[in-house]
């Protein structure tokens, strides 16, 4: 019987799974994917592939078998960060993990340094809480770049892979004015963040990030706009 190789379950849009799709590119691979509707996932994901029910997850290993029926001889993964280091490491031609181990270092010191950035993204766009929390996250990234131009430990790594989806997201959100805070407030933040001299750092890395293929490749600017229009309008509609 043949044996699987790597199966990932995501869901179109998601800026988790947008972290390990940024490997897949740098390796130039395409492992097989099987999307999941977030909003009522089939009872044989939760039973068979993550119990937690988050995507992204995958299997590994065991017989081929149909996508939605996963073998108990797989092995069964899941959380971003874990599958982009898995991923990185899995294909070593894509140069995203490291070789060094004081850089492998940085690059895991960047991410949990930058950990709180999720935190305060979802809430100024999904909660409309006030910018103080974006803008002291980014400014902790800020300080953890090196100076002048280049990505978080040298070259584009695992680090850049983690932060890039919410950066991008806040962004397109940020500049197209979509978020739970009041109506012309992001394109406000957006000049501050992108376009002020007290972001030139950030504002450079993200010339840097965007100009990847990889970064372009896996993000979809008009089916995030379309989606989280839709999000909103319905949100505040009940708000």
């Amino acid at each position: 019987m043949a044996t699987q190789g790597l199966v990932f379950y995501t869901a179109k849009g998601s800026p988790f799974s947008q972290r390990v799709e940024i490997v897949f590119e740098e390796a130039g691979v395409h492992p097989t994917t099987y999307f999941i509707d977030v909003r009522d996932k089939p009872g044989w994901f939760v039973e068979k592939v993550n119990p937690v029910g988050k995507i992204p997850a995958a299997t590994y290993g065991g017989p081929t078998v149909a996508l939605d029926d996963p073998s108990s001889e797989s092995v069964k993964l899941a959380e971003s960060l874990v599958l982009l280091e898995f991923a990185a490491e899995l294909y070593p031609n894509a140069n995203m993990y490291p070789k060094d181990i004081v850089d492998r270092a940085r690059a895991r010191f960047f991410i949990s340094a930058t950990s709180e950035l999720l935190t305060s993204f979802y809430g100024l766009i999904v909660k409309g809480t006030t910018s103080d929390a974006i803008l002291k996250d980014l400014k902790t990234l800020q300080k953890l770049l090196p100076p002048g131009s280049g990505f978080a430990v040298g070259d584009f790594s695992i680090a850049d892979a983690a932060v890039a989806p919410f950066i991008g997201r806040l962004e397109v959100y940020l500049r197209n004015d979509l978020g739970m805070f009041a109506a012309g407030e992001g394109p406000k933040m957006y000049k501050e963040i992108f376009e002020s001299a007290e972001f030139a750092r950030l504002q450079q890395y993200w010339k840097d990030v965007v100009a990847r293929p990889s970064f372009k490749a896996t993000f979809d600017e008009p089916f995030l706009v379309e989606y989280a229009s839709a999000y909103l309008t319905k949100a505040k509609a009940q708000k």
